[in-house]
């Protein structure tokens, strides 16, 4: 078998001990593969394969769960900043706040109890 050099193009011959390992290498990586593994495993592996792939799911759904959380807040403050500087009604805005037609979160509670101490 041969191959070319890429700095003068001149035929280099793969030495034939070297072919056979590298057959073998191919051969071994195909009998290896991850589920091969897997399945040759004992009940141990097995479930504690299991347990890491439920906490990856988990953690991945938590993650989620959060930047969800964190963007539904980020659009409440934003929209109460808006209403708040855009010169609209403080006192009707404590009174919604305070007679519980909207739930106060995050800066609505700050507005709310600074309004009601003052």
């Amino acid at each position: 078998m041969a191959c070319v050099a890429a700095d003068n193009f001149k035929p280099i011959e793969i030495p034939a001990d070297v072919r056979k390992k590298w057959r073998l290498l191919v051969k071994c990586l195909a009998r290896c593969a991850i589920f091969s593994l897997i399945a040759q495993a004992s009940i141990v592996v097995k479930f504690v394969l299991g347990v890491l792939i439920l906490a990856s799911l988990f953690s991945w759904w938590y993650i989620f769960a959060k930047m969800f959380l964190v963007r539904r807040a980020k659009n409440q403050a934003n929209a109460f900043e808006q209403e708040f500087w855009g010169g609209s009604d403080l006192i009707g805005m404590y009174q919604r706040a305070s007679t519980g037609q909207y739930d106060p979160a995050g800066m609505e509670r700050i507005f709310e109890a600074g309004f009601k101490d003052s």
